[in-house]
């Protein structure tokens, strides 16, 4: 949708007071060029020596501008109402896009990018807005009224102030070109300087690690010569419009001055009227630059929101569907179906996969990395579509349900748990927003880190930081066993779950894990031995392919098996991960 039309779209809910505020604005841009006829008439009055009407029309002057400055206010303050409830509406709409696209969308996304144009964009949409509605709408009322009021004394005032003003505008036309080119290109510089920023922030760790800061320091230094030229040129176009349009605008001017000088003097006009021009002129012709300046911001402005509004153009390619199922029974088999699947610009990650998961199963999935495990958990969760074939739960096929809804019915605990900047409770209870503390309780204490939090001073309302800063590894890692805990899935699925925990906590961990998953689908992808030795079974995957399936102790004397060479390669518990 062209911008104009998205910006004019998103108005048109709130019309009344949209169009109230129009109206108004109208009649204080009315009284705001009522000025020069009071000037007019006073002078008349002083010339012909009859004072006493002139204590009159002062008060009508005065009037005036009382009665313009409250309707003044009251536009204001409905234009505030409009353009706050369109800009919440925006940002309603933009944050639930954000949860509709897909996970390819953010893995092609910088994340400094996209808050820089989030913010941009919705301090664009007030910028625009009132370039429009009070420079532009007010300086085009100011210029009808000025033609018509000149068309009474002469027609060659009206041609002069269409010639100056359609020059202006045919020049800024090129000019303001220029100036959003220059503006498109200093965004993707400004959006560069936030990506840099945000990754060190995010990963301030890694660059203490490496002891990286300089590096990272010089790496802004460089964006910030390119991001200083696309600025330098930018604020150039802004000098190269103030001074053709300017000048322009103080020849028109001068030349009614010069107009209106030769008319008094030829006899032509009286001089009431000659304050008349010369007084309008004065203050009309000021707005022309300032509806040139409103173009240039209105076009700049559109850059901005043209980076925000193409988010909402933005179309999730794994969709919900228009009649959606749900599943039935408590308890929920899985199978893949003859699965394909392949990343662009990459060989295929899964290749007529086929495998069933009873109800209440346990299966583990071993092998190289890249084999394609973790792709078995996204397509399961439809972070992407399957290309060929169908992965079902309970015979429908989950591109049959809502995504969220699938999503509610599996709890997942990742190898790098990413926790809110907020509390511990929170945190946890993202898993169930109402769960009792009782619950709460029972889930911190089944996952190992009840004593912990209980050692806190604030306990569960002690803030986490930001991605869990200030929890170590393990400690993330168990609350958000915890958080999955009390989900309560009907799916569970361990991704390197127990990676980050000391032996004696997996142990512990692993108990629980155990009890957690008896009578549910459990799904384990694992390199500890420990965590997979006791599932019901183990799938060996390799380029996207089964190439074993059985028990661990099946699988332990195959002769050239893969998960028999993982085995020998094992160091403390962990499985090889060497790459083939």
């Amino acid at each position: 949708m062209d911008i104009i039309k998205r910006y004019i779209y998103e108005f048109k809910k709130y019309k009344f007071t949209y169009f109230t505020a129009l109206l108004i604005a109208i009649v204080v841009n009315l009284l705001s060029n009522i000025t020069p006829f009071f000037i007019r008439e006073l002078t008349t009055i002083i010339t012909e020596q009859d004072f006493s009407k002139g204590y009159l029309f002062l008060a009508l002057l005065f009037a005036s501008f009382f009665l313009k400055n409250i309707l003044n206010n009251l536009t204001s303050y409905m234009q505030d109402i409009t353009l706050t409830k369109v800009s919440v509406s925006l940002q309603k709409k933009v944050f639930a896009k954000l949860h509709e696209l897909d996970f390819e969308f953010y893995s092609n996304k910088s994340s400094g990018s996209l808050i820089s144009a989030l913010k941009r964009g919705d301090s664009a949409l007030f910028e625009m807005y009132y370039g429009i509605h009070d420079s532009l709408f007010e300086a085009i009322i100011s210029f009808i009224f000025l033609a018509v009021s000149f068309s009474f004394i002469s027609p060659k005032y009206v041609i002069v102030a269409v010639v100056i003003s359609s020059l202006m505008f045919v020049l800024s036309y090129y000019l303001v070109k220029y100036n959003i080119k220059t503006r498109i290109i200093l965004n993707d510089q400004d959006d560069k300087i936030s990506a840099i920023r945000v990754d060190n922030m995010i990963n301030f760790e890694t660059v203490k690690y490496f002891g990286n800061e300089f590096w990272e320091q010089n790496k802004l230094k460089i964006q910030l010569e390119s991001w200083y030229n696309a600025l330098r040129t930018f604020f150039i176009s802004f000098r190269i419009i103030e001074l053709i349009v300017g000048n322009i605008s103080n020849i028109g001017l001068v030349l009614f001055y010069w107009i209106a000088y030769s008319d008094l003097k030829n006899g032509l006009i009286d001089l009431p009227q000659f304050l008349f021009i010369i007084t309008f002129a004065s203050a009309v012709f000021p707005n022309f630059w300032r509806v040139v300046r409103a173009l240039r911001e209105i076009a700049k402005n559109q850059a901005d929101l043209q980076k925000y509004f193409e988010i909402l153009n933005f179309t999730a390619k794994v969709k919900d569907p228009v009649n959606p199922r749900l599943f039935t029974d408590d308890q929920f088999s899985v199978e893949f179906n003859d699965v394909s699947f392949k990343y662009k610009k990459g060989s295929n990650a899964l290749t007529n996969f086929n495998l069933k998961i009873n109800a209440g199963e346990s299966i583990a999935f071993v092998g190289y990395s890249g084999a394609g495990k973790t792709t078995i958990v996204k397509l399961l969760m439809r972070f992407f579509d399957v290309q060929k074939g169908n992965i079902k739960i309970n015979g429908v096929d989950i591109r049959d349900v809502n995504k969220s809804y699938l999503r509610q019915q599996i709890g997942v605990v990742p190898q790098e748990p990413i926790l809110f900047n907020d509390t511990i409770e929170y945190n946890i209870k993202y898993g169930k927003s109402d769960a009792t503390v009782e619950e709460l309780e029972n889930a911190s204490k089944i996952a190992e880190i009840y004593t912990f939090i209980n050692s806190l001073e604030d306990k569960y309302q002690t803030p986490v930081g930001e991605r869990g800063v200030k929890l170590s590894g393990g400690q993330k890692q168990r609350l958000a066993i915890a958080r999955v805990l009390l989900k309560n899935s009907k799916i569970i699925i361990f991704d390197e779950a127990t990676s980050n925990l000391d032996s004696q906590s997996e142990k512990l961990i692993q108990e629980a894990f155990w009890k957690l998953a008896k009578g549910k689908t459990t799904i384990i992808i694992a390199h500890r031995l420990s965590t997979i030795m006791h599932s019901d079974k183990i799938v060996v995957i390799d380029k996207g392919q089964i190439k074993e399936i059985g028990r661990h102790d099946e699988l332990i004397i195959k002769d050239n098996g893969i998960y028999k060479k993982l085995w020998e390669l094992q160091k403390n518990g962990l499985i090889g991960d060497n790459e083939q």
